[in-house]
This record gives C-alpha cells, sequence and structure tokens, in this order.
C-alpha cells in the first residue's frame, strides 16, 4: 500500500514537503516501530534464549534460514495457482464419536464466495485497464503483491497462506456488483440472492468448519471435489 501511495504521489507530482514527511510517518517510520517493538517481550523473556538487542537480527536470519531452505514434505502441500479453487484444503481436525456421529475441521473456504471472487477478480482486472478505473486498479495490485509473489517461493505451501489475499479477492465481487448495478439498477436484486447464496453455504458447510458432529454422510456430501480429503 505504501509502494503505491508514493506512486501515485510521483505520477502526480504531490510534492509538498509537509505531504511527504507525514507520508513517510505513516508507511514507513510508524509500520517499522511496530515490528520493532513487537520482539520486546521475546527479548525480555529471560526463557526465550536470547534477551538482548542483538536477538532482534538474530530472529531475522533464523526467520529467512527456515523459509528459504526448509526442504520438508506434507500430504495438504498445495501450489499457489489452486488455492482460489480450493484444490487442497488442509485437514486440521478429527473425531470419531461413540453415537457414530463424524467431527471434522477442515480449511475449506465458502464455495460460493472463493469460486465467484475468480470471475469477478478477472472482470476487474478488464474492466479497469479498459475504463482505468484507479479503485479496481488497486484491488489488483494488492490481489497480485499477497498471491503472486508465492508463485516464486520453493519450500511446502498450504491453501491458508491464500488468506490475506482473500479479503481483496472477496472486494473484487463488491467491485463488480456496484459497476452492474451503475449499469442496470435492476441488478440490486442480485446482491440480495447473492447474500442469501453465501450464507446457504456457510450453515451447509458449516460442521467442516466447526467440527460440530454429525452423520459421516452428511460430511462426505460436502466433498464437491474429489481432491477434498477431511
Amino acid at each position: 500500500m505504501g509502494v503505491i501511495y508514493f506512486v501515485d504521489m510521483i505520477w502526480n507530482k504531490k510534492f509538498n514537503l509537509k505531504l511527504i514527511l507525514w507520508s513517510v510517518l505513516a508507511f514507513v517510520i510508524i509500520p517499522i516501530i511496530i515490528y520493532v517493538v513487537s520482539y520486546i517481550p521475546i527479548m525480555a523473556n529471560p526463557n526465550s534464549g536470547i534477551t538482548d538487542v542483538k536477538s532482534f537480527f538474530e530472529y531475522q536470519k533464523r526467520m529467512y534460514d527456515y523459509h528459504s531452505k526448509l526442504e520438508a514434505t506434507h500430504d495438504f502441500t498445495s501450489k499457489w495457482y489452486t488455492w482460489p479453487i480450493m484444490q487442497k484444503p488442509m485437514w486440521f481436525y478429527v473425531a470419531y464419536h461413540a453415537d457414530g456421529s463424524y467431527g471434522t475441521i477442515s480449511c475449506l473456504g465458502n464455495p460460493a464466495i472463493w469460486w465467484l471472487s475468480i470471475g469477478t477478480s478477472i472482470f476487474t482486472l478488464i474492466y479497469s485497464l479498459i475504463k482505468r478505473d484507479k479503485n479496481g486498479l488497486m484491488l489488483i495490485a494488492m490481489i497480485a503483491a499477497t498471491w503472486l509473489t508465492y508463485a516464486v517461493i520453493g519450500r511446502v505451501m498450504f491453501i491458508y497462506h491464500y488468506f490475506i489475499t482473500l479479503p481483496f479477492a472477496m472486494l473484487t465481487i463488491v467491485f463488480a456488483i456496484h459497476k452492474l448495478v451503475e449499469w442496470k439498477k435492476a441488478f440490486n436484486c442480485v446482491i440480495v440472492g447473492l447474500i442469501m447464496i453465501f450464507l446457504a453455504c456457510f450453515v451447509y458447510f458449516y460442521p467442516v468448519y466447526s467440527g460440530m458432529p454429525v452423520d459421516r454422510e452428511y460430511i462426505e456430501n460436502t466433498k464437491l471435489n474429489k481432491t477434498w480429503v477431511y
């Protein structure tokens, strides 16, 4: 967000010293301070093993080494490009109850929202490029920044890495509906219809989200894709 903001500032030649200083404070200095200060509880903990200021840099190195050198495998790992379609949700929990019911928790999104957001993201991209819509381009930029960067990461990854991208993908649904309503007011009815569909999907998949005990057959019926294991 800060990079986009500064690019916009330079593009529109907003060279106001006061504005620039406030911008640097808001997008550079304050975020760095918050990040560094968040390590104080760790550095102050005598049981952490490393309690001096140098530990801050040591933790950064450890994190980098972990993510750059990890060679582990996992049954529920998935490629970044499969996350929007939820090809392989991660399985978190299972319980077999004495009465024959079955409880499970899977890292599964609301299919209606996730799958619709694929189409609306494409719509937002095409529309924004043609119309030069800054709001739409902002959404696409945030999707690209939080999702496409995983394309160059070699370590094992999981569907939950897509969570940071999901809010922006969901906002493309809002963007697309807004443009449809601007075109024809009759599309207002789509809003109510989609809300009902989203709610129905949430209720239907709730046992899979929550671990609520239900019949095993019910859980099996929720598996809309043969790659879904839970």
